[in-house]
Order: structure tokens, then C-alpha cells, then sequence
């Protein structure tokens, strides 16, 4: 299976956030044991509405929107061994600090690692998961997501997926346990 999304201004700017948050739904309902998040820029964006409360395992944040952070530690929380690679910018360090937060709050903080890297000249932008791969031209920030012009593929088969896991594995490895 395979989804392509290319953005460009004229078109619907909210697709490839609303491609990313059914992403993290998904995850939410059945987590990867690993999840690589690489992003040159990451941001602590509202990600999924829970202001209904359908999503159970975010109650503890409240009926509101869910931000990036809370959801990856929600996803720490249920198992996921969680690997976010940024680039040496020092506008990520919100981001780290408030997933560091959460994950020692939610006592996870040996699930969750960090890898700053060059990742700016490679322009990779990619979530890796047990079986998917997103991937494309966003940062993980408003105007990455929501203003530039981008193209984002979902893919699910598996050989793709395998060597996308083997190259997260042997590149920045896992969160350590």
C-alpha cells in the first residue's frame, strides 16, 4: 500500500497534518514496538482532537487537542521504544525538553532517546514504524506541515518497510530499555 500526498499552497494545507494524525491514531491503537521520528525541526504541534474524548489512551492529558509530545509519550507509555533525531537547531530544544518532561513524568524515560545529528543536509523527514514509513519534504513544525509546499508518501509494504526499519536500526539505533 502506498499514499501519496504532494502539497502545494493552493491546495488543502491541513491534508498531510490530518495523513500524520491518523498515523498516530493508528499507533495509538496498536503501537509499533519501535518508532523512529526524524525531523531536521520538530515542534510540539497539536496533533490529534480529543476534545470528544475518543481517544482513551490520551485521557490523561484532558479533553483537548493533543500536542506531538504527549502523543509519543502515550505511545512510549503503552510499549514503544520511541527514537526522535533531530538536527543540532537549537528550536527543537522545547520539543526535547517538553517529551524529556513527559517521559520521566509518565516513567518512561528509558523508552524515549534522543539523537541530534546533521540530518539538515540529507533533508531526511521520515516516521518509521513497525509497518509504515511516512515519509517527505515536512519538517514537524507549523510551517512545515501546514504553509510549505511538500510531497509526503505513506507507505506499507513490507519490504520497503523492513529495509526503512534496518536503516533507522543501523543509523540511530533504539531507545534503550
Amino acid at each position: 500500500m502506498s499514499r501519496v500526498i504532494h502539497r502545494s499552497q493552493a491546495q488543502n494545507e491541513i491534508e498531510t497534518k490530518k495523513l500524520l494524525g491518523a498515523v498516530l491514531a493508528a499507533e495509538l491503537v496498536v503501537p509499533s514496538t519501535h518508532l523512529w521520528l526524524v525531523a531536521p525541526s520538530v515542534a510540539d504541534m497539536e496533533m490529534l482532537d480529543n476534545s470528544a474524548g475518543m481517544y482513551t489512551e490520551l485521557s490523561r492529558f484532558g479533553r483537548r487537542a493533543i500536542r506531538l509530545a504527549e502523543v509519543l509519550g502515550a505511545l512510549a507509555d503503552r510499549g514503544a521504544s520511541i527514537v526522535v533525531v533531530t538536527s543540532f537547531d537549537q528550536r527543537n530544544r522545547a520539543f526535547r525538553h517538553r517529551l524529556e518532561f513527559l517521559a520521566q513524568d509518565l516513567r518512561v524515560s528509558d523508552r524515549v532517546r534522543f539523537v541530534v545529528d546533521d540530518i539538515e543536509q540529507s533533508g531526511a523527514k521520515t516516521l518509521v514504524g513497525d509497518d509504515f514509513v511516512l515519509t517527505g519534504g515536512m519538517d514537524l513544525t507549523y510551517g512545515g506541515i501546514e504553509l510549505r509546499e511538500c510531497q509526503v508518501e505513506l507507505r506499507a509494504d513490507l519490504p520497503y518497510v523492513t529495509e526503512a526499519r534496518m536503516e533507522m536500526w543501523d543509523r540511530f539505533g533504539d531507545a534503550p530499555r
